[in-house]
């Protein structure tokens, strides 16, 4: 008889009761929209889940604030009223009426808030909070022998010249005055001169790939950093470069729940690197700053680069507030701390065996230990950075220390696009190709995949891949072709269905570039081709997929952009454009589901096509939500033109008695 696959479920009995320690949800998941005929739950879901959790861990929606102690709530009040400081004392919003009959009595809504009648928003705040200072306490420094050396620094000329941006303007909703184009010079910034909910600024070249440098949860008045990296021209996937790529590091200042004391971004300093375009960055999550040390300089954080050359560069980036040499802008030539490669064989033999580095993640469930990049011939690397085997790592003076992957094997037939560690489980992780195809790995064992996505009907060909701490699932960016349009756009896969059913949760009509979660606002950011900004109000993932509740306002556009050609003189030039940003009023959400914003994005055709007859100026290629908690509503989006966009979403946030007061009476 055929030996019977082990499903994922199977092979991650530790996913509640094993490692995670700290009593995050791991709840049941819906069953497939079916028919009211043959609609059932799934029985063995619910009894997997009894056998292999105790009852305090199967906690499903409001029945998990009632299960906590009253002391266990009032000691995270406590210690979130001190961290935050007085980001929450400015707000002074009031319920705007009572609470009807028929409604949750614990989900009221403020001025200018959106009301969530599932209470996800208000559910998704304790788990994070607590999750992620479990966390921070287990890894509290990680890889402590990289630190800053200012050996490794050197300070050289910027020779490199970058054009100024496109011309642009800005057209907010509730501002009918239409306001007159500019242009920046390149790493500057629009001034901030009264308090806005966006900021502004140019890069140079073409966004490839976003980053925010996490913070601990008490330094949130602390200044939020951004690491960008940039590309310009066409770069083929089967061709190794070696070019000169700038790493840029920005500093955005405070960036609080209002939007009172927001300052104008300054670039830190500039990491010139020659491993040709930076196609992905990632720092560790978890144990990355070290403000103090006996030797050394403070390290702001790791970040892990991965490269065009194939290789994934790892620096120990120092602490701009400490050390004023790195807060002038300034370009460094860095020798990397380690510099990881997927085999020792030479770079010339190198170029028809793995290819380019599309992407990498670290492994945040333990501290950082692993690290995975996606090549572009389809492989995927691991390497471990804690004690790796002597026969795997040499040292150099230009890469520094140069370590082997001690795992490589084959994992699609076309291009990695994305790799995802889960994030209670360090044994598993998740990867997606341009083969339309989701496949989850044990990395104890590669040979073959612990579960993958159905191939008829198959999703769209995947562009980016993010696992959340608080869903029992992975999203993922498609593109539209090779597909049909419900199962391309921004997708959530549900890992704990038999068949992996992906849901559409925002159903674009051209190639989604870029997607990103934030656990603290439980809301999910998807933008494409056509410069669409797109926000979706996630339901409770962990309980019940209501994508198709009428009552329910799941998502709205944020931005979107329009681009007016200017007359041209007749020459051989490149075509002069102007770039118009139209964006909602996020603020104030009330009356959401009457606004324009929200009725464009409910239907699948309000939803713009890409034209191929127009210079691809409109897209925005990346979008990351801030991760550190205070500064969670800011969300910064990456366009082709160069540009940097933060906004912040404090409409959805509501007031402080709507997320952390009301725990108490819950």
């Amino acid at each position: 008889m055929p030996r019977k696959r082990k499903g994922l479920k199977d092979v991650l009995p530790d996913m509640a009761s094993g490692n995670l320690k700290s009593e995050i949800v791991m709840v049941e998941q819906p069953a497939i929209r079916r028919s009211k005929r043959t609609r059932q739950p799934k029985k063995e879901i619910s009894a997997w889940l009894t056998e292999n959790t105790s009852d305090k861990e199967v906690l499903s929606g409001e029945d998990y604030v009632a299960a906590e102690s009253s002391s266990e709530e009032e000691e995270i009040i406590s210690d979130a009223e001190e961290n935050m400081g007085s980001l929450f004392k400015k707000s002074k919003a009031k319920p705007v009426h009572k609470p009807a009959p028929h409604s949750n009595k614990h989900y009221g809504v403020s001025v200018g808030s959106y009301h969530n009648s599932f209470g996800a928003f208000r559910d998704a705040m304790p788990w994070a909070y607590k999750r992620i200072r479990q966390l921070e306490e287990e890894f509290e420094v990680t890889h402590p022998g990289i630190l800053p050396d200012s050996e490794k620094w050197s300070l050289i000329d910027d020779t490199i010249s970058f054009p100024k941006s496109p011309a642009f303007k800005i057209l907010s909703e509730n501002k009918k005055t239409v306001l007159s184009s500019r242009t920046l010079d390149a790493f500057s910034a629009l001034p901030v001169k009264s308090p806005h909910d966006q900021l502004v600024f140019y890069a140079g070249a073409p966004v490839m790939a976003l980053s925010w440098c996490p913070r601990f949860i008490s330094h949130s008045g602390s200044n939020q950093y951004l690491a960008i990296s940039t590309c310009s021209g066409l770069h083929s996937p089967d061709v190794i470069y070696k070019e000169k790529t700038l790493i840029q590091l920005w500093n955005c200042g405070f960036l609080g729940v209002s939007c009172d004391s927001v300052c104008t971004p300054k670039i830190s300093l500039k990491i010139l690197i020659q491993e040709g375009p930076v196609w992905d960055l990632k720092w560790c999550q978890f144990g990355g700053y070290v403000p103090k040390p006996k030797t050394g300089n403070s390290r702001l954080g790791i970040l892990a680069a991965a490269c065009g050359s194939g290789c994934v560069m790892i620096v120990s980036i120092p602490d701009p507030d400490n050390h004023s040499e790195y807060s002038t802008g300034s370009t460094f030539k860095v020798t990397p701390d380690m510099t990881l490669v997927p085999s020792k064989i030479d770079v010339e033999e190198k170029v028809n065996m793995f290819g380019q580095c599309l992407c990498v993640d670290w492994c945040s469930s333990d501290g950082g230990k692993w690290l995975a990049g996606g090549y572009s011939k389809g492989l995927v690397c691991l390497w471990k950075l804690i004690q790796p085997s002597s026969l795997l790592q040499t040292t150099s003076s230009e890469r520094g220390t140069e370590i082997v992957a001690c795992r490589v094997f084959t994992a699609h037939h076309k291009p990695v696009r994305g790799v995802s560690w889960c994030p209670y489980q360090n044994d598993i992780f998740a990867s997606a190709g341009s083969d339309c195809v989701l496949k989850f790995w044990n990395k104890n064992d590669i040979h073959t995949p612990v579960m993958q996505s159905l191939t008829r009907p198959k999703i769209g060909a995947v562009t980016e891949l993010t696992w959340p701490h608080l869903c029992c699932g992975v999203f993922t960016s498609t593109d539209e072709v090779y597909t049909r349009p419900s199962l391309s756009g921004a997708l959530y896969n549900d890992i704990l269905d038999n068949l992996m059913t992906p849901y559409s949760i925002i159903p674009f009509k051209s190639c989604c570039q870029s997607v990103s979660f934030s656990d603290w606002m439980n809301c999910c950011v998807g933008v494409d081709s056509t410069g669409l900004v797109v926000l979706y109000l996630a339901n409770n993932l962990s309980t019940e997929m209501r994508l198709n509740n009428k009552k329910a306002t799941p998502r709205f556009i944020s931005s979107m952009i329009q681009v007016d050609w200017l007359k041209s003189d007749g020459s051989d030039s490149e075509p002069q454009y102007c770039l118009q940003f139209c964006d909602t009023d996020l603020k104030n959400l009330r009356h959401l589901k009457k606004r324009p914003c929200c009725k464009k994005a409910k239907l699948l055709d309000s939803f713009p096509c890409s034209v191929s007859d127009e210079p691809y100026v409109k897209s925005v290629n990346r979008a990351s939500w801030n991760p550190n908690f205070g500064s969670h509503p800011w969300y910064c989006t990456g366009w082709q033109s160069g540009l940097v966009r933060l906004q912040n979403v404090g409409g959805i946030h509501a007031s402080l008695n709507e997320t952390y007061g009301d725990l108490s009476k819950a």
